[in-house]
């Protein structure tokens, strides 16, 4: 199939102006599915107690907690707030955790 057997792109294979590549597609109007999904998450963590359950939870399952921290945030967070406590945790320190919940280490 050659790029200009597309009715909605010219030549050179770019797409008209106002035209999409996928005239078909999702109608107008309707949901992302990953949203949808996302709005269902919220929805449960809020009938299940939300924040006050999750602290709750986090207390008593501070072993799973912070393994399930880790692989929910971004691997760099800039951080640009100053703070008086040590929350220093050497490579070795974070390498020993991660081999304790089967995730891949970093390098020295």
């Amino acid at each position: 199939m050659t790029k200009s057997s597309t009715k909605n792109s010219n030549i050179s294979g770019r797409f008209q102006p106002g035209q999409s590549g996928n005239p078909a597609g999702r109608p107008v109007g309707s949901r992302n599915r990953f949203t949808v999904l996302k709005e269902s998450f919220v929805e449960a963590f809020d009938r299940i107690g939300g924040i006050d359950n999750l602290v709750e939870w986090a207390k008593g399952n501070q072993d799973k907690f912070y393994p399930l921290m880790v692989r929910i945030f971004p691997k760099e967070v800039e951080i640009n707030e100053k703070s008086t406590a040590d929350m220093h945790v050497s490579i070795l320190e974070y390498n020993k955790a991660m081999r304790r919940i089967g995730e891949k280490e970093i390098e020295d």
